[in-house]
């Protein structure tokens, strides 16, 4: 059965703006939280990805990764 939205305890969040790093993310056990879409005159999207504290110790994606 899938974990209700409001069940997850995020201890961590990350925000991507690379669609392939988003996918590595998730490909990790990292959840999509929000698309996040900025039109400033070109569309650029972000993607909030967070890691669920039932998953254990943090994996983390290296590389490419957009700091808050």
């Amino acid at each position: 059965m899938e974990k209700n939205k409001d069940e997850h305890q995020i201890i961590k969040l990350e925000r991507v703006t690379d669609r392939q790093i988003v996918n590595q993310y998730l490909d990790k056990g990292w959840t999509l939280l929000e698309v996040i879409i900025q039109n400033d005159g070109d569309e650029h999207s972000s993607y909030l990805l967070g890691w669920d504290k039932a998953n254990g110790e943090i994996n983390e994606y290296e590389n490419g990764i957009d700091y808050f």
